[in-house]
């Protein structure tokens, strides 16, 4: 069987990661190639998707695709160019004789990949990581109502039509499953293949020292951490209500905020206003995350309706307590009083409770994080999710 991959949106996003670890694993029984958009002058993306998920990479400029061109994206000159570059994309996908073609839902890789598959006559996967929602149709531009014009007028599929009419979905959680065929996909067409992690090496205490150290931390300070994008809806800013409701009772607490965006200003004023600023540590983004979670002792993920939580996962395989709202992809991977504590969605009193129960009782907490690691080695193995995706594929061809 051979797979031809087309990644074009969000070359460094976690919907890249996660098709490179499925890549990687997939067994010899699936050759792959992988169109794949970069810039001139070469990208480090390429070089690490190339690397990591051990596939032909066919390297492309169709002029959208990276995170800062998306100003570019109201441009119908912009949307124009990456219109006409389909049929050269048909034309290198036709080269690779595959089977099945495969995008993610996002708006550029979905419309290229769906032009690719009827002109090749084959089946069109597609890799929903997102809510279902208008947003799916516009490609998160800021001018929505004007590249939703512009799309219809160049004839770009629209990822919300595409998951009811392509070959088959493939849903990150069963929370995504449910919400795709709530939204009109046939149950039959759209299956479960949760993201996978890797167990990485547990830290050895003397880093786990100096990546305290390097942050400005007491040795003995218990350290509450949460990873992921200054967004409204990731969990922040409830993080930071919960932490400051506890910080009194628990004067050598700190809270690691590791991430970047565009509200990450307004996150640390509100940090001051509180109180605890001094004993927030917003580290900006890091290519260090795994050694970042060594230094943590749990893990805040209070984010809302969230797909499925790698960032949760990956604090899992970290041995890390996990502590979320019980909301969506986190039921999924938190086991309540096991592997973490899961708070009623949105109620903050309950989360500042849930970390107040884990600073009283470390011990516990370090169970907790054991219990999390054993389960992702268990029940969250790559090669497991890459072999229930290659089925997929061949059931579609």
């Amino acid at each position: 069987m051979k797979l031809l991959g087309i990644k074009i949106q969000g070359v460094h996003s976690s919907e890249s990661r996660v098709f490179a670890t499925l890549l990687k694993h997939r067994g010899p029984a699936c050759d792959a190639a992988v169109i794949y958009q970069t810039t001139p002058g070469g990208d480090e993306g390429l070089a690490e998707f190339q690397r990591d998920a051990c596939a032909d990479v066919l390297p492309v400029n169709v002029g959208v695709g990276r995170g800062d061109g998306r100003q570019r994206l109201n441009k119908l000159k912009a949307l124009a160019r990456y219109r006409a570059s389909f049929p050269g994309l048909a034309r290198m996908a036709a080269e690779q004789r595959p089977d099945v073609i495969y995008s993610s839902q996002q708006l550029w890789d979905c419309a290229a990949a769906t032009w690719v598959s009827q002109r090749l006559m084959r089946p069109h996967v597609i890799h929903l990581h997102y809510n279902i929602g208008p947003w799916l149709s516009t490609g998160f531009t800021k001018n929505a109502r004007s590249l939703s014009f512009a799309r219809k007028v160049l004839g770009l599929a629209d990822p919300l039509q595409r998951l009811k009419r392509c070959a088959h979905v493939i849903a990150i959680s069963d929370y995504i499953r449910a919400d795709a065929i709530r939204n009109g996909t046939v149950p039959e067409r759209v299956s479960t293949c949760r993201n996978s992690v890797e167990i990485p090496p547990l830290l050895p205490e003397a880093e786990r020292c100096a990546v305290r150290a390097e942050l400005g931390i007491p040795p003995g300070a218990p350290v509450i951490g949460i990873v992921g994008r200054f967004d409204l809806d990731k969990g922040h800013y409830d993080t930071l209500e919960a932490f400051a409701r506890i910080a009194g009772k628990y004067p050598d607490v700190r809270l690691v905020v590791v991430g970047d965006g565009w509200l990450r200003g307004s996150f640390e004023s509100l940090a001051t206003e509180r109180g605890v600023g001094e004993r927030v540590v917003c580290t900006g983004w890091r290519e260090d995350v795994p050694r970042l979670l060594g230094a943590m002792d749990i893990f805040s993920h209070p984010s809302r309706r969230e797909p499925f939580g790698l960032a949760m996962a990956e604090a899992s395989a970290a041995s890390l307590p996990v502590i979320a709202y019980a909301e969506g992809g986190a039921c999924e991977i938190v086991s309540d009083g096991e592997t973490g504590l899961l708070a009623p969605a949105g109620d903050v009193l309950v989360l500042a409770e849930c970390y107040s129960q884990l600073l009283s009782d470390l011990v516990m907490a370090k169970k907790f994080g054991r219990s999390g690691r054993a389960r992702m080695a268990e029940d969250f193995r790559p090669e497991d999710s890459a072999s229930a995706f290659v089925d997929i594929l061949r059931s579609c061809i």
